[in-house]
């Protein structure tokens, strides 16, 4: 997020997850911003084994108690940038969190804008394709996550990606792809100002006008 008190906006990147963060630091270039901290703290999910994280509690915690850290005491003329990225937070999990940032900044006099951008679902899924031979993974795995809309296992859809993350498994909870969708667009609706699909331009526009 960037915040500046004088004038009462804020740019945020906390959540621009998988492609956002190029069109963020674009947007930060083009503003000219100087007086700015940036934070951010996440990790790889799955090694080269094939084995889930065993430290992404630890990574969630030290993204939340950063976060805590940032919103807090800004000063004039200030701008503050975050990035979650992989394993700093589970969406689905999240609601208090993101409402007590919001609630922090706003409190400050200050406006704190989310921002997000997803990859396209065919783009996401070639992505992961091109990696499971590095994750100890066989094409005939990869393709089985695309069958079904709600089963477990390592190969995320993007819409698992943004609910859950990678903690353990696709889908932790097993509900129906129509409850994945509802929560979706709940977290989407509450918590996020700017929201992109694959659409460096559009997420760049809308963020620059947003904060002026």
């Amino acid at each position: 997020m960037m915040i500046n008190p004088n004038v009462a906006y804020s740019f945020s990147s906390i959540f621009h997850r998988l492609e956002g963060h190029r069109s963020t630091n674009g947007c930060g270039r083009k503003k000219k911003l100087y007086n700015y901290t940036y934070f951010t703290e996440w990790s790889i999910a799955v090694n080269g084994k094939g084995e889930f994280s065993s430290s992404a509690e630890g990574i969630e915690a030290k993204f939340n108690n950063g976060m805590n850290d940032l919103v807090k005491n800004i000063g004039p003329n200030e701008w503050r940038i975050s990035h979650s990225h992989i394993l700093s937070s589970y969406l689905n999990e999240s609601d208090l969190v993101m409402d007590y940032w919001r609630a922090s900044v706003e409190a400050q006099g200050c406006r704190m804008v989310n921002t997000i951008m997803l990859r396209d679902p065919l783009n996401h899924a070639l992505s992961l394709y091109r990696l499971h031979a590095t994750k100890s993974s066989t094409r005939e795995e990869w393709v089985r996550h695309l069958r079904s809309p709600s089963e477990g296992g390592r190969w995320a859809t993007s819409l698992d990606f943004f609910l859950y993350d990678i903690r353990n498994q696709r889908n932790p909870y097993g509900v129906s792809k129509n409850e994945k969708v509802r929560r979706g667009l709940e977290l989407l609706k509450r918590h996020f100002d700017v929201v992109a699909v694959a659409d460096h331009g559009f997420y760049l526009k809308e963020s620059l006008r947003l904060t002026g």
